[in-house]
């Protein structure tokens, strides 16, 4: 006979033996008989010319038959060591092209009792072969690199999960994997919808180094919309969490600042959704995992201007769980975010004040958060901004009692300064850090006041939000004493109050009489003499008719006091007309 008929009779013979035999011997046998084929030199019993035939006509059709017997009773009998003496090498010592279509023709063909259960077995074993091959093969080989992505292409939708997970754990760098998977995760959408969601987000049982093996860009914008999605923080274990945030710093670590400058905003925007999220949690630990992953990124991403966003997420969080001193704590935060970035902060509380869909309640939080600021701005640097909270805020009560003493305070300091000189040393000097920003407190809250809008009536039913607006804008001309602005404020705010002094509410009156003091106060004589003397005049005889008749007896005590004020002024300007310092 010739060799090629020996070689097909005894394969047929194996071939039997594989399908039909009970006797495991029988069937070792076989897979040995089939091996010889494919032993190279003295180690062979077969000749080079069978082996050759083998090869070149029976090789594929022997293949297709093992995978046929995959799920035969002695393929589960085998060993690790006779796995790896009788299976391993019919599939890795032959024409690895005939290997690898007869591969993707099983993939592609298997159906029915193979689940994918079965697959989430096998991936291990032979992608731990043929991972390390195809990085070689595809490192330089264009063509290789497409046999390869083919490979994954064709893999079924119900095992595209078992080998692409299986391909991560045993690819040694992002580099192999992106060679030997192409696109896919552009092409495929259950390759996607693994790599950007699954192994991410919904599995916690790989290192996270192992999913960084994609692209780093794509993952942090991934994982940073988990990160700041309300749903997931609410109805996920801390452990997904805590994994979620250990990706997303470790992803963020990773990324160039070119990178981080490209989608600035859009990170910006999934970082202060995400802390909300996470601040909003009754868990501790949620809450904890907020902050310490938002401290991270700020100081990852150089958040310059980014306050306050954080401002306004502040400005709309609510006390949900009933935290200790929760309202203090907010206050005290939007406090020192607008001490530490006035110009930004300030012109946004500013705009927000007089925009659509907020409560009055936050109407007022905008103000006192403001009068707080200016107040901490004014003080000496070495002042520490928790002083601020410590103190609360001038507007948590409307007596009259207030109004008076703060009014009478701050006069007596005035009169003091004139008549008797200082009566202690006075502290050492420091830069007002308030002065060179007072105008971004102060215009911006004069303009629209005029202007209803849907849900907002400043000079209608809100008089409230009117009268601290007031005392607000007074303030801020009180702390702006000695500013070179100064003049233009009490100018301006003289206008604005004169507009609404016969208010029919009380408080709006006395936050007028109040504003008038803090303009008495705070303008140089000269300015308010030489500038405002028409309306000075004007002025003192409606205060006059306030003293005499107003029916409410704090307005009254105040008109008393604005008029003092007027007089001091007028008669220091007459002693001293060229504006030198009477205390010298």
């Amino acid at each position: 006979e010739e060799p090629d008929s020996e070689v097909r009779l005894k394969v047929a013979q194996c071939f039997r033996s594989l399908s039909s035999s009970a006797d495991h011997t029988d069937v070792f046998d076989a897979l040995e008989t089939l091996n010889s084929y494919l032993d190279d030199g003295a180690e062979s019993s077969s000749t080079a010319a069978e082996r050759e035939e083998f090869r070149r006509t029976q090789y594929t059709r022997t293949l297709r038959v093992l995978v046929g017997q995959l799920q035969a009773h002695w393929t589960h009998s085998l060993s690790a060591a006779q796995r790896s003496k009788l299976w391993d090498p019919l599939f890795l010592k032959g024409p690895p092209d005939q290997a690898l279509l007869v591969l993707m023709e099983a993939v592609t063909q298997l159906r029915g009792e193979f689940k994918t259960r079965q697959a989430d077995g096998f991936n291990g074993l032979v992608l731990g072969v043929m991972a390390p091959r195809l990085a070689v093969c595809t490192r330089s080989d264009v063509v290789w690199q497409r046999v390869s992505w083919r490979l994954l292409q064709d893999v079924p939708e119900r095992c595209m999960e078992s080998v692409l997970t299986g391909l991560l754990q045993v690819a040694d760098s992002s580099d192999t994997f992106s060679r030997i998977a192409g696109n896919l995760v552009l092409t495929n959408k259950k390759a996607q919808f693994v790599l950007t969601h699954k192994v991410l987000l919904l599995q916690y049982k790989y290192e996270v180094g192992q999913q960084l093996t994609v692209n780093i860009l794509c993952i942090y914008i991934i994982v940073s919309q988990a990160w700041a999605n309300p749903s997931a923080v609410k109805h996920t274990p801390q452990e997904q969490q805590l994994y979620v945030s250990k990706t997303l710093l470790l992803a963020a670590s990773l990324l160039t600042d070119a990178e981080l400058q490209e989608l600035r905003s859009d990170l910006l925007q999934c970082l202060l959704d995400g802390m909300q999220s996470h601040l909003d949690s009754s868990a501790v630990g949620i809450r904890t995992l907020g902050m310490v992953v938002g401290e991270c990124l700020s100081a990852r991403m150089d958040l310059n201007g980014a306050n306050v966003q954080m401002t306004k997420v502040l400005l709309h969080m609510e006390d949900k769980f009933s935290v200790s001193g929760f309202l203090v704590l907010r206050q005290a935060a939007m406090v020192a975010l607008t001490a530490v970035d006035s110009v930004p902060v300030t012109q946004f509380l500013t705009t927000e004040f007089y925009s659509l869909n907020y409560s009055l309640r936050q109407r007022l939080d905008i103000l006192e958060v403001l009068a707080l600021a200016a107040q901490e701005l004014s003080k000496p640097a070495a002042d520490k901004i928790t002083a601020a909270a410590s103190e609360l805020t001038p507007y948590q009560s409307n007596s009259a009692a207030s109004w008076r003493q703060e009014v009478e305070k701050r006069i007596q300091n005035k009169t003091k300064r004139i008549s008797k000189g200082s009566a202690q040393p006075g502290a050492g000097a420091a830069p007002n850090r308030y002065a060179p920003v007072a105008g971004y407190f102060f215009f911006p809250l004069l303009r629209n006041y005029d202007k209803p809008e849907v849900t907002f009536d400043l000079l209608g039913s809100d008089h409230l939000v009117l009268g601290r607006l007031i005392h607000t804008l007074g303030l801020f001309m009180h702390l702006a004493v000695n500013a070179p602005i100064a003049a233009q404020m009490g100018a301006a705010l003289l206008d604005f109050v004169w507009a609404v002094r016969y208010h029919a509410d009380q408080t709006v009156r006395r936050g007028v009489l109040f504003a008038i003091c803090s303009v008495f106060l705070s303008m140089p004589s000269q300015a308010l003499m030489m500038d405002l003397s028409q309306q000075l005049m004007e002025t003192r005889t409606w205060l006059a008719d306030v003293a005499e008749a107003d029916p409410d007896a704090d307005c009254r005590s105040l008109a008393v006091q604005s008029l003092v004020l007027l007089d001091q002024n007028l008669k220091k300007q007459l002693q001293n007309p060229n504006g030198l310092s009477v205390e010298s």
